[in-house]
C-alpha cells in the first residue's frame, strides 16, 4: 500500500534471517516495532497480511484506548462521537491495516495517556509506572511521540501542585508523581536501549 509498508516489512523479514538491524540493515527508525513485527511473522508466516494483523490490532488499541479515554474524561456520549470521528477520518481505515509505525506509535501513547487518566482519578502510583513503561515502548517504535513527554510531566506537577498543596512552593509531594512516571519512562527507555 505504500513504500514504507514495503520497508518494514523488508526489515522485519531481513531481522527473522538473522540480519542485525543498523549494522547490517539500514534504519532511521527505532527498532521496537520490527522486531515485533519478525517475532511476529515467526510465529504465523511470512506474509504480507500477518504484518497487517498486526498493525490492525495496534489500530484496535487505539481506538479502544481513545474511547476510553474520552469516556473517563467527557462521558458517553464523547466517547461514542470520538469513536466515530475516528472512523470518519480520511485514510484512517487504510492506515489501520498498512504494515506502518506511526499507528504503533501513537496507539502505545494514546494508552500510555489513559493510564495517565486513570492515575489521575484514583491517585495509584501503579498507574503512573505502568504509563511510563508503555510511553517508552511508543518511543522505542517511533520517535514523534517524544514531543508529549515535557506535556505529560507537566501536566502531572500542575495537577499535583492543585490537588495537594494549592498555593505552596513546589514540594517533594507536587514533584513525586512526574519524578515517578519519569523515572519509569527512563528506565525502561535504558533498559530497550541496553537490549
Amino acid at each position: 500500500m505504500d513504500l514504507d509498508e514495503g520497508i518494514n516489512l523488508m526489515k522485519a523479514l531481513l531481522v527473522g534471517r538473522g540480519f542485525q538491524l543498523y549494522s547490517q540493515i539500514w534504519s532511521d527508525q527505532p527498532p521496537l516495532f520490527t522486531y515485533l513485527l519478525a517475532g511476529f511473522f515467526e510465529q504465523f508466516g511470512y506474509q504480507v497480511n500477518q504484518g497487517r494483523l498486526l498493525a490492525l490490532t495496534f489500530s484496535a488499541v487505539l481506538i479502544w484506548a481513545s474511547v476510553q479515554y474520552l469516556r473517563l474524561v467527557w462521558g458517553r456520549m464523547a466517547a461514542l462521537s470520538g469513536l466515530v470521528l475516528i472512523a470518519l477520518l480520511p485514510g484512517y481505515l487504510s492506515f489501520s491495516v498498512s504494515v506502518l509505525i506511526g499507528l504503533p506509535s501513537l496507539a502505545l501513547a494514546i494508552l500510555s495517556m489513559l493510564a495517565l487518566v486513570l492515575w489521575h482519578q484514583r491517585r495509584q502510583p501503579g498507574w503512573l509506572w505502568l504509563s511510563g513503561l508503555i510511553f517508552s515502548l511508543s518511543i522505542f517504535t517511533k520517535l514523534i511521540t517524544a514531543f508529549v513527554i515535557p506535556i505529560f510531566v507537566i501536566g502531572l506537577i500542575v495537577d499535583a501542585y492543585h490537588h495537594n498543596q494549592k498555593g505552596s512552593p513546589l514540594t517533594w509531594d507536587v514533584i513525586r508523581p512526574a519524578f515517578t512516571w519519569a523515572c519509569s519512562f527512563g528506565l525502561v527507555s535504558l533498559l530497550l536501549a541496553v537490549a
